[in-house]
């Protein structure tokens, strides 16, 4: 799955289940405009579950800025209740889901902006290609007695 496919499911997420106006994707714009999601990438672990897919868990940090501390802190609430609540976010074309793993937020020290930054781990279990063989069309069976009379 590609990495936009994520950020696209993330960002239909947030709009709709907290009605998110402004939602960014990679880097925070240099005018934020208050109720701003950014969704940042900060890293893929992939590991082989069976011949046949891999566990791709990935992390990804969601920043809320507003003004008003309260309500940030009310935001970041309900998008963690959001989160476990649907234990998943939905992916195009009717793949299989991101499952969610975990969301942790704070509100970082040097925060020039009043802002949270929120990571959210998912898990998805992609399908490694499979060959394809060509089909057997007709097959003849022949018996032989080996037996002597």
């Amino acid at each position: 799955m590609s990495i936009e496919t994520n950020f696209a499911a993330m960002e239909q997420f947030l709009q709709q289940t907290l009605s998110a106006n402004h939602v960014v994707r990679h880097e925070k714009p240099s005018v934020v405009e208050d109720g701003t999601f950014v969704i940042r990438f900060m890293e893929d672990k992939r590991e082989i579950q069976s011949p046949y897919q891999m566990k791709s868990t990935k992390q990804f940090a969601i920043d809320y800025y507003e003004q008003n501390m309260n309500n940030v802190l009310k935001q970041m609430d309900m998008l963690s209740d959001a989160l476990y609540e649907a234990k998943s976010i939905a992916l195009p074309n009717a793949k299989p889901a991101m499952r969610v793993q975990s969301f942790t937020y704070s509100i970082p020290e040097d925060n020039v902006d009043i802002q949270c930054t929120g990571v959210l781990a998912v898990t998805e279990m992609l399908p490694f290609q499979q060959g394809t063989y060509s089909k057997i069309k007709n097959v003849y069976a022949t018996y032989q007695n080996n037996e002597e009379e």
